[in-house]
C-alpha cells in the first residue's frame, strides 16, 4: 500500500498521513490502526493521538497476535506519557 511505501519512501509526516488516512477509511483494521499508532507516537512524538489510535484497534479485535501488539502499543504510549498506575 501507500502507506507502508511511505515508510521507505517518504517523510514521517507523509508516513503518519498515510497511516491516518488508511486507519480513518478501514476502522475495522487493527494493523492500520496500530500502525498509525506507532507512527504518530514514535515518528510524530504525539503519546496522546498513539494512546488514542491504540485504543481504537483494540476496539476493533477480540484476540490473536494483533491484539497483543495493540495493548503493548498502547502500555507504551501510556508510559510515554507517565501515566503508570
Amino acid at each position: 500500500t501507500e502507506a507502508s511505501l511511505s515508510e521507505i519512501e517518504g517523510t514521517p509526516s507523509e508516513t503518519i498521513e498515510r497511516w491516518r488516512v488508511l486507519a480513518q477509511l478501514y476502522p475495522d483494521q487493527t494493523t492500520a490502526a496500530s500502525t498509525y499508532g506507532f507512527f504518530v507516537w514514535s515518528l510524530g512524538n504525539q503519546p496522546e493521538a498513539g494512546e488514542a489510535a491504540y485504543r481504537r484497534a483494540l476496539e476493533g479485535t477480540r484476540s490473536g497476535p494483533r491484539q497483543g501488539i495493540a495493548f503493548y502499543g498502547l502500555g507504551a504510549t501510556l508510559l510515554a506519557q507517565n501515566r503508570i498506575d
